[in-house]
């Protein structure tokens, strides 16, 4: 069964996205709503595994990291899931997701060095 996000966690999902260092004080200050309110929908949201609160490095300093997102096709049907999360597990890869469209899966990654470093990994 699909998760319902209503119009005050999509606020709240959005202003962590923006700067997820933002204290309940503060997000409560900005969503015009209660301190006990943020701290309940934040929780929920984490128990409920539908936010995930992660740091990134910041690749304007640090030009020897580059980044990229990569389009993965699955073979055989159904096991595009299974695959994202084993490619998920893999050191270099910030994110996979399954996707519809043109590709199965859709990759965030970023390694040490240059373009040619990508397409070893």
């Amino acid at each position: 069964m699909r998760e319902h996000l209503d119009q005050t966690d999509r606020r709240l999902v959005k202003l962590l996205s923006q700067d997820a260092q933002l204290g309940v004080n503060r997000l409560a200050e900005k969503m015009a709503v209660s301190v006990p309110t943020v701290r309940m929908r934040l929780r929920n949201l984490l128990d409920r595994n539908l936010l995930k609160i992660v740091g990134l490095l910041n690749l304007t300093e640090r030009p020897e990291l580059i980044s990229a997102i990569v389009g993965i096709n699955a073979q055989g049907r159904g096991r595009a899931r299974e695959l994202a999360q084993r490619i998920a597990e893999l050191p270099f890869v910030n994110s996979a997701s399954v996707v519809t469209g043109r590709f199965d899966i859709i990759v965030d990654v970023t390694v040490a060095g240059d373009v040619a470093d990508l397409y070893r990994v």
